[in-house]
């Protein structure tokens, strides 16, 4: 909405910068804050596009690379794969807090760790097929039983963003076609017809 609307593009997807709360109704509703690496497409160069920004674990390969590669919404569609399984794998509340250690050990851990080419390579395998994925939605919390959802959604991403592009292997989301916009997807379980935000 804000990329299509606004013609602005966020840059910096992370776990600091999403917000949710609670309608008197009941209906959970997500925010996204802190626009300070924000840039209007409309009035920057290509120059700028390039410039390396963002949270570390949920920079995108092509950012972590910093190559000369045009920043678009797909880096930040790429971005929100690695939020959601972040939040897949620790939640977003105290009770799913786990020590730096089993972090560590944890498949996104890798994420976090090492070069700036050790988290790309990572980041690039971890997203190259199903099966390399299923690492990580198999490590997501699932104390509630609720978990399946969202699995799912990020499964799909995943493919939407990645694998349907026109290179065999992934390479990152820098190759899909028509990165202007990138994919429309609802944040909806269609088996279960619940909203992603439920979860919180």
């Amino acid at each position: 909405m804000i990329l299509e609307n606004c013609r602005i593009l966020h840059r910096d997807i992370s776990n600091n910068n999403i917000m949710f709360y609670r309608t008197e109704d009941g209906m959970a509703k997500g925010l996204l804050i802190d626009f300070d690496h924000a840039i209007d497409l409309d009035q920057v160069s290509r120059n700028y596009h390039q410039q390396r920004s963002g949270t570390l674990p949920f920079m995108s390969v092509n950012n972590l690379e910093n190559n000369d590669n045009e920043r678009t919404a797909l880096d930040d569609w790429e971005s929100l794969i690695y939020l959601l399984c972040r939040i897949g794998t620790f939640g977003l509340r105290s009770d799913h807090a786990v020590n730096q250690e089993t972090q560590d050990n944890l498949q996104v851990g890798r994420w976090t760790n090492g070069s700036l080419e050790y988290i790309a390579d990572a980041k690039r395998s971890d997203l190259n097929s199903d099966a390399d994925f299923a690492r990580i939605t198999r490590q997501f919390y699932d104390k509630s039983g609720n978990i399946a959802f969202l699995a799912k959604l990020v499964k799909r991403l995943r493919y939407i963003l990645i694998e349907s592009g026109p290179e065999p292997n992934c390479k990152g989301s820098h190759y899909k076609e028509n990165a202007s916009v990138g994919p429309s997807l609802p944040l909806v379980d269609e088996q279960h017809d619940q909203p992603l935000a439920d979860f919180f």
